[in-house]
């Protein structure tokens, strides 16, 4: 159900079954990314409060060059 919602760009559902199935720290910040929706990533993984996703977003940051904010992640995470 997550993918066909991903397909039809209904993201909020799409989000709702992927944490349903369990796939979402791997899913999630895939379609977000890649529908370049990065503020709609920061605040699902802040949501959470998920250390795997905490660490994900860490890297994700330190490779935009947002050393100080991805330290703070790491942390968190």
């Amino acid at each position: 159900m997550a993918k066909h919602f991903e397909a039809v760009h209904e993201v909020d559902r799409a989000i709702k079954h992927y944490i349903e199935s369990g796939t979402h720290q791997k899913e999630v910040p895939r379609m977000l990314t890649k529908l370049n929706m990065i503020d709609r990533l920061q605040s699902f993984i802040q949501g959470l409060k998920d250390p795997a996703l905490y660490k994900w977003w860490a890297q994700y940051l330190e490779a935009q060059e947002m050393i100080q904010d991805a330290l703070n992640f790491y942390r968190e995470a």
